[in-house]
């Protein structure tokens, strides 16, 4: 099985977020991935709050801590042993690019979950489907991309280095799709760029042990598993050579597997 599943779903169901549930719940008798999903229609209650708050930093704040409780408890459900490193190297009073491998869809739940400063995510456009989900990644002024539509990406890269030159973190997966090889896929070269356009810190991220815990193309939780999340030092782009700019890519790629080993 591989991601193109869960596209699948949603495109079959009137509602996508109903559809997962009732897919995950035919594969897993225990309930666990049903659970969470369930899990996120508590924080509809928090929505006509959130449309009553001014815009800015304070709503951007309440978001993202809403956001990251919620996957916090996601890891709960899942039993996963988290072990999290090197978030001391991230500076609080600065924005950054964290970039990160790909290897599950509960990715997204372990980076809110152990971010230590408030960020956003560069997502599939597959996310905007799921209503309560995208509703408040949207307050939080996530980017979504269509992959495979040229137009649409160029429009994301140019969104990122906005959001990026406003101060705002961005999360971003440069592999751009689920990766269930060993090792790490070639980075797409664009989104990266971002960072050295806006002049902004790239942070390597290496995931480990959380496709052991929901594989890509899986509704099925398995509990109990070791994750790790690693934060690596720091890339600042305006103290690379031009050569090291000009491939970016592979400057932080080669970061990342190097956390690997």
């Amino acid at each position: 099985m591989d991601e193109s599943r869960y596209a699948e779903i949603v495109n079959a169901s009137r509602i996508p977020a109903f559809g997962m549930i009732k897919e995950s719940a035919k594969e897993d008798r225990t309930l666990r991935l049903a659970r969470i999903f369930a899990s996120g229609y508590s924080t509809v209650l928090r929505i006509p709050y959130s449309k009553l708050m001014i815009d800015g930093p304070g709503k951007e704040r309440y978001v993202f801590k809403l956001l990251q409780d919620w996957c916090k408890s996601i890891c709960r459900q899942s039993r996963m042993k988290l072990k999290v490193t090197g978030q001391e190297l991230v500076n609080p009073s600065r924005s950054y690019l964290f970039v990160v491998n790909h290897i599950s869809p509960l990715d997204i739940a372990v980076m809110y979950a152990t971010l230590p400063i408030n960020a956003t995510v560069v997502a599939d456009s597959l996310f905007s489907c799921l209503p309560i989900l995208s509703y408040w990644m949207r307050l939080t002024c996530s980017v979504f991309v269509e992959r495979g539509n040229a137009i649409n990406e160029f429009v994301a890269f140019k969104e990122m280095i906005r959001q990026l030159k406003k101060g705002r973190s961005l999360v971003l997966f440069p592999e751009g799709f689920l990766n269930k090889e060993k090792g790490l896929a070639e980075f797409k070269r664009g989104g990266i760029h971002a960072a050295l356009i806006a002049h902004v810190p790239i942070i390597p991220v290496c995931l480990g042990g959380v496709n052991e815990v929901l594989a890509s193309g899986s509704l099925t939780i398995i509990p109990g598993r070791p994750v790790s999340v690693q934060f690596g030092e720091p890339v600042d782009g305006d103290l690379l050579d031009e050569d090291s700019k000009k491939h970016i890519e592979t400057v932080i790629r080669d970061r990342i597997a190097t956390m690997q080993v």
